[in-house]
């Protein structure tokens, strides 16, 4: 894949052909070398011979409205436009009179699906696990002379009191799932809708769950330090 980002100033010192054929050189050096490669050539073009550039370099102009006032001034064009979409326009986040455009994917690609295995350990049932702990008489256990024997009916033990007081749950995450959502609260809305289609007397109290830990897993996300390498984690987390 080449990508390459142009800016043609609106009075350039130099001659526009210039631009043209030195684009034109590297498309026709790239594709002698990757006959299959992908090129798309995009930036502020602003006055650019466009369809003297498209006919030299064999790249097809994508950009059809407007993106400064009536002109068409930010451009993109590739040599395989159909692997994507048709462009759009959005509002640039910054300071500019120019509107910025979206080249979108032409097939979106297969979410990917992992089953997650997963337990509930919200603080009620930490409470249970910790009565049951108290509650059980140990001493059968830990008076046993045989010291992987008694080992061993310890961590049993323990092993069935988790399983009772943290249920384990398998549920489906998608790779299109906000960044919010946690495999505890999808398992409470799958719950949650399956209760609202039967009907459930529960449904109000699933739903009221469920909102709290969305707003708990949100106000999580946006805290923590603003440092260069926090925020990268968070962005590599989102993509």
């Amino acid at each position: 894949m080449l990508l390459c980002g142009v800016y043609n100033p609106p009075k350039p010192k130099y001659v526009q052909d210039d631009l043209i054929d030195y684009v034109t050189d590297i498309v026709d050096d790239f594709l002698e070398t990757y006959p299959d490669g992908l090129v798309v050539c995009g930036g502020d073009l602003n006055r650019l011979d466009l369809d003297k550039l498209s006919t030299l370099s064999g790249l097809k102009v994508l950009v059809d409205f407007p993106t400064r006032g009536d002109a068409i001034l930010d451009n993109c064009l590739t040599n395989n436009e159909t692997l994507f979409s048709k462009c759009y326009p959005i509002v640039a986040q910054m300071k500019t009179d120019h509107k910025g455009f979206i080249l979108p994917a032409g097939v979106k690609l297969k979410p990917l699906r992992i089953k997650r295995t997963m337990r509930d350990y919200r603080e009620h049932r930490k409470i249970a696990f910790h009565r049951k702990l108290l509650k059980f008489d140990w001493h059968p256990l830990t008076n046993n002379n045989n010291l992987e024997a008694a080992v061993e009916s310890v961590h049993s033990t323990i092993t069935k009191f988790m399983d009772e007081c943290f249920p384990a749950k398998t549920v489906c995450m998608s790779s299109r799932d906000p960044p919010w959502m946690t495999p505890l609260l999808k398992f409470i809305l799958k719950k949650k809708a399956r209760s609202e289609r039967n009907g459930g007397r529960d449904w109000a109290e699933l739903s009221s769950k469920a909102d709290k830990l969305i707003q708990e897993n949100r106000r999580a996300l946006a805290s923590g330090p603003l440092g260069s390498r926090a925020w990268w984690r968070k962005v590599d987390f989102l993509s």
